[in-house]
């Protein structure tokens, strides 16, 4: 009789003994879980907060990332380089209708309904269509963006000449255009978080034409 009392008192005791590594382990997964949870709330938060503080600038055509906090990159910096962008994708052309496609498809993408008016306005008087008949090149060289940063949204002046190349010769233009530029959600379209809004040309004259 004591023998069996004492199996079973050793039998109770290696039951304890189990059921107490099993506490332990569920306890120490439990605690891992959270650990996990906590550092992926963590690691989620700060990658956002990251991202939200980040902008981004093209340099001649290579987007490039810089913390909002770079005294050497501002929301002018950008908005300069947004209009820049778009004026050379609706102003340099080449004779070739897929490539004016593609250019105009992104210049559409930073502006609003005022650059396909305008695109609209040089198509109805066979612009694009004696360009590349022609086999002529057209050029814009921008030589001032002015923005005035005192009023939302922010107005735009953009100073330059345009240059058309045929065969034979090259017509140079003088080029001021105008616009205002509202904040929109940053898009891989749009790394900016720009739009370009009444976009108009107000001043494209001739300056002269000189043979090659």
């Amino acid at each position: 009789m004591e023998k069996n009392i004492n199996g079973l008192v050793s039998q109770m005791n290696r039951i304890n003994v189990t059921v107490g590594a099993f506490k332990f382990l569920v306890i120490f997964v439990v605690a891992v879980m959270a650990v996990v949870c906590v550092g992926g709330i963590y690691l989620y938060t700060t990658s956002i907060s990251s991202a939200q503080s980040r902008i981004y600038v093209l340099d001649q055509g290579r987007s490039f990332s810089a913390s909002a906090q770079d005294p050497a990159v501002t929301r002018e910096d950008e908005i300069r380089d947004h209009v820049r962008t778009f004026h050379e994708l609706m102003f340099n052309l080449a004779p070739s209708n897929d490539m004016i496609r593609r250019n105009l498809e992104k210049a559409f993408q930073m502006c609003d309904k005022s650059a396909y008016r305008y695109y609209n306005d040089l198509q109805e008087r066979s612009f694009y269509k004696r360009l590349t008949s022609t086999n002529s090149y057209q050029q814009i060289d921008i030589e001032k963006v002015d923005i005035d940063m005192s009023s939302y949204p922010f107005r735009i002046v953009v100073h330059g000449h345009q240059y058309i190349t045929r065969e034979s010769n090259i017509s140079q233009y003088t080029f001021v255009s105008r616009c205002r530029v509202t904040n929109v959600p940053r898009t891989p379209n749009n790394l900016h978080g720009l739009m370009i809004e009444e976009f108009d040309v107000i001043e494209n004259n001739l300056v002269e034409t000189r043979n090659k």
